[in-house]
């Protein structure tokens, strides 16, 4: 089960997972979370899982909250979110259980919380505010992108330069290059612009990797990017301000 539920003013999209095997407990986690997508204006994403074990075959990382039962018919929640755990450890993880006994077992895998069954919307609903908000904080450093096979987490301090090539987004970061599923403006309106300066149409870079100006080339490390002749001006009003110090 698929689908976006609400939508956010700056459309950003809540990505999260239900994994439970119990059909009706399932069902009404997701319309939980349609309800709190209404109610706070959130574009909310849910995919749902029936075992642990489906989600620990087919999990990548991209996913923001994850609410999971713990006793399940073929993988329990603890060794799914063992095995997420491998891959991703970003994703918030809350256990959603009959079962208290197994909520200080949680801390080993990283469990953000857990929702004792049966529960309330009013229960829910305060659990998964929590979750959000601190989301929301850690999300300042990050930004989740679609690419080829899904989404991937980015860490925005890595992305040096960004270039449109050949009707593909290409962001160059410390890691390498990563091709996105997205155009330089949505990815520019999520990116801090105090940070980030757009060069040209082509161009997005990072301030914080500029390591000189030659004319119209900036000097990323061993590369160069043109900055059109409109844009030189304000870039180095963008590097002041950025380094606090007058740029020649």
């Amino acid at each position: 089960m698929a689908g976006d539920m609400g939508r956010r003013k700056d459309d950003v999209v809540l990505s999260v997972s239900v994994v439970e095997d119990d059909d009706d407990c399932r069902t009404q986690m997701c319309g939980f979370l349609q309800r709190y997508g209404r109610e706070n204006g959130e574009r909310v994403e849910v995919t749902s899982y029936a075992d642990g074990e489906d989600i620990a075959a087919r999990y990548k990382p991209g996913c923001d909250i994850i609410l999971m039962d713990i006793e399940m018919r073929f993988m329990n929640g603890m060794d799914a979110a063992a095995e997420i755990r491998r891959t991703d450890d970003a994703v918030i993880i809350i256990f959603v259980t009959n079962a208290p006994q197994y909520a200080m077992k949680g801390y080993e895998v990283g469990a953000f919380d857990y929702i004792l069954k049966p529960m309330t919307y009013g229960t829910f609903r305060q659990h998964f505010e929590r979750a959000v908000r601190s989301l929301r904080k850690k999300q300042g450093s990050f930004v989740t992108l679609p690419m080829a096979g899904g989404f991937q987490r980015v860490r925005t301090d890595a992305i040096r330069y960004v270039e449109v090539r050949d009707h593909t987004l290409v962001l160059h970061t410390t890691n390498g290059d990563m091709a996105a599923r997205v155009t330089m403006r949505e990815l520019e309106e999520k990116l801090d612009g105090s940070v980030f300066f757009r060069c040209n149409k082509m161009f997005l870079i990072n301030l914080d990797y500029v390591d000189g100006l030659d004319g119209s080339d900036v000097i990323i490390g061993d590369e160069t990017v043109i900055v059109s002749r409109a844009r030189r001006k304000p870039l180095l009003d963008a590097l002041n301000d950025r380094m606090g110090e007058t740029t020649l």
